[in-house]
């Protein structure tokens, strides 16, 4: 019968084994010392007491190749692959065994390792999923098993009971064979799936698309809500699974990264979790979150829309969630890996084998293959498995934001009947979910930001108008600006850092220096808000406040110089130039005053336009006028405009100082030294 042999450089057999690995072995697999020095032969026979700490680990190469059948699959070792013989007391035995959570703080065994290099061997038959960590074929693995015995253990015969102990558990049957104090380890690279429960705080931001007098009294929206996700998370790198054995048929079962591992590779994940812990219904999901009567709504569109069109518009919300949450996701899972590293552990637990129902053992044996997922969703009830420490639940706890535009809700009598006629998209440039019932260009689940933008900002001037009408709820929404740079102008820092200024925002110290920027603003309203904004105004003091806004943003601009003038444009020559009509007038008298630049016409016509159609809606409420009909110059036509935050700095700087302006801005690191001129 052949084994594993530790040989000296005459080939005298120092230590072996049959038991183990060992035993599926059709020929001897014989590992000889790299560096065996005169003091270790005499060091075999003395118990571990005695032995220097200093000299392990002890170093071997395999003479010769092997390959170690299991199954289906093998295990090979080439000619010259590593072995090593490893001695850990006292402190270090404490800290190795504090990776499965055993308290070795009294009793602190001497731990005798063996540890042997191996890759595993192709086939088509072998996939990841067959092999423990999910290791794929032709990936090095480290096999180790590390016994515990008492210091007046001979060194002989502890390397023999170490090496007899080798094993990669596939099965229940592996775990109950190991030998009672016992620790074997499986290092390689491979996939690790896991779940972890995510806390997001959903802010629904309501709007009306198209102008309306009365919101339905039958529509109802959450404002916000604050749903534990539960996320499915692959992992691909160099993983290690460590298995104690306990005795009584219990083990301890922990999964970690391996030292040289990076956080940061391969991360991939994705909404729910497998189907024997419950699957992720898209649809189901955004109602919980958008409307108070969820269920009943729910019902309502299970009745109107077809099965299939439900499962499409089930996969796209989920497929546009799970854009708009990435970042926020993958911020905690790799927070949370980076601090497994420091404990030595992402999971630990512990498996009662005798106790196991169906499902537990399921679960155990998936994980066992690298699947942990059953193991750690959140509220797993597995008989047999007590959970000793995850990441899942002391890592994942920080909230992260995402907010929800719902664009058009208001234009109808329920939440049902603006999701069954609603467009998914997502934001790209901020990551928001977009639900809307106005035409928008969609390609790929992305919408476009220059239409997006604009879309966004006429209906916030509709809300705006219906939120103010006596007959109307009060609730809260957000005019919002939103725009990224590739590669920021100085003309775009100077005017970036004046609206962050403006707004009583720090401005970052790498703004001017970065190789990307992207600045985002909300300004929250209310019925209260809305009110002011209104009360005793006219077009004229609409004007002046999108003068106002226009002149901070273009300050200290050199390019800008010659636009700016138009900041300084008094009422009654504003108005004149209004009355022009056409284009080429305006051109004109903009001309005639020294006003020559290329975009000083789009910021006329969007500040006069913008000036108009409030100036109509505030004539409305203060003669009880029907607002439907002012609200309609929202939608007209206009030049542009939607480019530069000059609107919602209008707004802002006529409702101070009640109002204020959330800012963000975010910066990549110096691409230059300068930016682009």
């Amino acid at each position: 019968m052949s084994g594993i042999k530790l040989v000296d450089e005459n080939s005298l057999t120092l230590a072996e084994t049959k038991t183990g690995l060992a035993q599926h072995l059709e020929k001897d697999l014989v590992f000889g010392f790299d560096h065996l020095n005169s003091t270790f032969k005499q060091s075999q026979n003395k118990p571990l007491r005695e032995l220097n700490l200093d000299a392990f680990p002890i170093e071997l190469s395999a003479s010769g190749p092997g390959s170690i059948p299991t199954g289906e699959i093998a295990w090979t070792v080439s000619g010259g692959a590593k072995a090593s013989i490893n001695l850990l007391a006292a402190d270090s035995a404490e800290d190795f065994l504090s990776s499965v959570h055993i308290d070795a703080s009294s009793a602190k065994p001497d731990l005798v390792g063996f540890t042997l290099s191996a890759s595993l061997a192709g086939g088509p038959a072998v996939t990841a999923g067959d092999v423990t960590l999910g290791i794929t074929a032709g990936q090095q693995v480290s096999i180790s098993n590390y016994s515990a015995m008492p210091d007046t253990t001979l060194l002989t015969d502890a390397v023999r009971q170490a090496m007899s102990g080798l094993a990669v558990p596939r099965n229940l049957g592996d775990l109950a064979s190991l030998t009672e104090g016992d620790i074997c380890r499986v290092e390689g690279q491979g996939t690790l799936k896991f779940a972890v429960s995510v806390t997001y705080n959903f802010l629904n931001n309501t709007l009306a698309s198209e102008p309306i007098e009365l919101i339905s009294q039958t529509l109802s929206v959450k404002a916000q809500s604050g749903p534990t996700v539960a996320v499915s998370v692959e992992h691909s790198n160099t993983h290690r699974l460590t298995i104690a054995a306990l005795g009584g048929n219990k083990v301890r079962l922990g999964a970690s990264l391996a030292a040289e591992a990076k956080t940061e590779a391969d991360l991939s994940f994705s909404l729910g979790v497998t189907a024997g812990a419950g699957g992720f219904d898209g649809l189901a999901f955004i109602l919980e979150q958008i409307s108070p009567k969820a269920s009943s709504e729910l019902i309502k569109i299970r009745q109107a829309v077809p099965t299939q069109g439900q499962d499409a518009l089930a996969d796209q919300i989920k497929e546009v969630m799970e854009s708009a949450m990435k970042g926020g996701i993958q911020a905690c899972v790799l927070e949370a890996l980076s601090k497994s590293k420091e404990t030595d552990r992402l999971f630990t637990y512990e498996v009662d084998l005798s106790a196991l129902d169906q499902p537990a053992k399921n679960a155990v044996q998936a994980a066992l293959r690298g699947d942990f997922t059953q193991l750690t969703v959140s509220g797993s009830q597995l008989k047999g498995v007590r959970e000793i420490d995850t990441l899942t639940t002391t890592t994942l706890t920080a909230k992260r934001a995402l907010t929800i535009h719902l664009l058009g809700i208001l234009n109808f009598s329920d939440v049902s009947s603006f999701i069954q006629k609603a467009k998914v998209g997502l934001n790209p440039q901020t990551g928001e979910m977009v639900l809307t019932s106005t035409d928008v260009k969609i390609i790929e689940n992305n919408i476009d930001a220059d239409h997006l933008r604009e879309a966004l900002f006429r209906s916030a001037m509709i809300t705006t108008a219906a939120v103010s009408s006596p007959q109307n709820p009060d609730f809260t929404y957000k005019i919002v600006f939103f725009d990224r740079k590739a590669r920021p102008s100085r003309s775009d820092t100077q005017q970036f850092s004046n609206v962050l200024q403006a707004v009583g925002s720090p401005v970052p110290p790498e703004l001017g220096r970065t190789g990307a920027g992207a600045i985002y603003l909300s300004l929250k309203l209310n019925k209260t808000l809305s009110l002011a904004l209104f009360h005793q105004r006219s077009t004229g003091d609409f004007v002046r406040a999108g003068q106002r806004a226009l002149k901070t943003i273009l300050t200290g601009d050199d390019s800008a110089a010659n636009r700016i003038k138009l900041a300084d444009i008094d009422p009654e020559t504003w108005k004149e130039i209004s009355n022009q009509g056409s284009r080429d007038n305006v051109l004109r008298m903009l001309a005639t005053r020294g006003i020559t630049d290329p975009a000083a016409p789009t910021d006329f016509y969007s500040i006069d336009w913008w000036a108009q159609a409030m100036g109509k809606v505030a004539d409305a409420l203060a003669h009880s006028k029907p607002l439907q009909e002012a609200e309609k110059d929202a939608l007209k036509k206009s030049q542009g405009g939607f480019d530069t935050p000059w609107a919602l700095l209008a707004t802002y700087y006529m409702l101070q100082p009640q109002a204020s302006v959330e800012a963000q801005f975010t910066v990549t690191p110096a691409m230059a030294a300068a930016p682009a001129s």
